[in-house]
């Protein structure tokens, strides 16, 4: 018999309230992070205070098992603001994350180029154009934005390309300067094929953990190929 856990178990055994009581302690990452968010926006600051459930969101990147990056989170945790655009301006800034000491490329993956992929794009143009913050830590010339690709050169000379996917391209194959991404974001819901069958893409760590480290053939819906997952070819979910 299988102990594989459905969806539905790993939901009705999650409790939020310890993240508001002095048992949680969010990672040394999740508090750089959230530092970093407010150093961007400067003084204007943030419509809201940090909830406590996006520290553990980030805690997942810092304490991830093998190579899970992975966060199944509701409707209106501000997800994609979290995940794509302070991301990507994270990386772009420090070229690295916990246990990942050079990050040099990523792909993002929307439900279509102008509804997802663009939409993306032009948020982190915005955040990055009102950031002096930001500007000095990657300067204007070396900063590049198109509807498909975004590149960075930081002022240590470390440079981080996004490449930018509606679900129909194909990207088997993507490399930015020569190398695969190494972080890959997919939209909840988008539907992949194993070997196990069908599957959401967020489903994918509690199903299909346990193969992780030998390497997966995925293929996400509308994609011309299959995609190989690795330990150098890691999935992130996105809003």
């Amino acid at each position: 018999m299988s102990t594989q856990k459905t969806l539905e178990q790993w939901l009705s055994e999650l409790d939020y309230k310890y993240l508001n009581s002095s048992e949680y302690v969010p990672s040394e990452f999740a508090l750089t992070f959230v530092n970093f968010i407010k150093m961007v926006n400067g003084a204007q600051g943030e419509s809201n205070k940090t909830p406590a459930i996006h520290l553990k969101m980030l805690d997942t990147i810092a304490y991830r098992k093998k190579n899970h990056l992975v966060n199944l989170c509701a409707r209106g945790l501000a997800k994609t603001t979290l995940f794509g655009e302070y991301f990507v301006l994270y990386l772009a800034c420090f070229g690295e994350l916990p246990g990942i000491k050079d990050v040099t490329g990523m792909i993002y993956v929307g439900d279509t180029m102008e509804n997802g992929a663009k939409s993306l794009r032009k948020n982190i143009e915005y955040r990055y154009q009102h950031s002096e913050f930001l500007k000095a830590l990657l300067p204007e010339d070396k900063a590049k934005f198109t509807d498909n690709y975004l590149e960075f050169t930081n002022v240590k000379g470390h440079s981080f390309g996004v490449k930018l996917f509606g679900a129909t391209s194909g990207i088997r194959g993507t490399k930015i300067f020569g190398k695969r991404p190494q972080v890959a974001c997919h939209e909840i819901g988008t539907p992949i094929q194993t070997e196990l069958g069908w599957h959401k893409v967020e489903n994918y760590p509690i199903q299909l953990g346990f193969r992780e480290e030998f390497g997966l053939r995925v293929k996400a819906f509308g994609l011309v190929s299959t995609e190989i997952v690795t330990q150098d070819h890691r999935y992130m979910i996105a809003s």
